[in-house]
């Protein structure tokens, strides 16, 4: 797979669990789109070990067509990642992995969990 085409950019989110906004992260499976990054951030829970990797986040921006007005991910089915634009590129919502052999991988962000109540996602 080749080297991520988006361009590199600094951010720091921080998301509370206890806000009404993130209830979905309160179970397994659960996402939530937030702010951040070039075309906002999906948040998702992968396990419930209370530990601080708990979560993973990835960019919203569909590396095939980033440039493009349409190029960013929606989820499908709360198991996938699609690109808006033709439909054709997904990837996996627990891992991001592409299901489709994309050129590219979607692009994961730093994302610690306090193992209470607080997340933080940043580059």
């Amino acid at each position: 797979m080749a080297n991520d085409p988006l361009p590199q950019i600094s951010f720091n989110q921080t998301i509370y669990l206890s806000n009404p906004s993130s209830y979905n992260l309160q179970f397994v499976g659960g996402w939530i789109l937030h702010e951040g990054g070039l075309k906002g951030i999906v948040v998702y829970r992968k396990k419930f070990d209370q530990l601080y990797d708990d979560f993973v986040s990835y960019e919203r921006a569909c590396p095939q067509h980033y440039p493009d007005q349409c190029g960013q991910l929606i989820v499908v089915d709360d198991i996938y990642l699609q690109c808006s634009c033709d439909n054709t590129h997904q990837y996996l919502l627990i891992d991001g992995q592409p299901l489709d052999g994309s050129q590219y991988a979607i692009r994961t962000y730093n994302t610690q969990f306090d193992g209470n109540n607080l997340i933080q996602v940043s580059n």
